[in-house]
């Protein structure tokens, strides 16, 4: 399953920029892991891998029910992936 690129709301309130999509390849089990890649839009701003189906899960909130990440703007992959390339610009020593 595709996700959007764009900024997401966790349900706590913090927003966090999802850039691209991840693949463990096959374990002993044979099943493929899927993960999705994404920056905190705050504090230190260390790229973050999550499960596909937890990302898009949901959890229990004041005995409701709410999505884990929320869809606030999809942005253009190109827009998504230069935001991780000037992150990483700011982070990583030039070589």
């Amino acid at each position: 399953m595709a996700i959007k690129f764009g900024i997401y709301r966790h349900y706590k309130g913090k927003d966090y920029s999802v850039y691209g999509q991840a693949v463990l390849p096959g374990t002993e089990d044979g099943d493929r892991k899927n993960f999705i890649e994404y920056l905190p839009l705050w504090g230190d701003m260390l790229p973050t891998i999550r499960p596909l189906d937890e990302f898009l899960g949901a959890v229990q909130v004041d005995e409701q029910k709410v999505a884990r990440f929320q869809l606030v703007r999809e942005i253009p992959e190109k827009e998504a992936i230069l935001t991780l390339l000037m992150y990483r610009s700011r982070v990583l020593p030039d070589s």
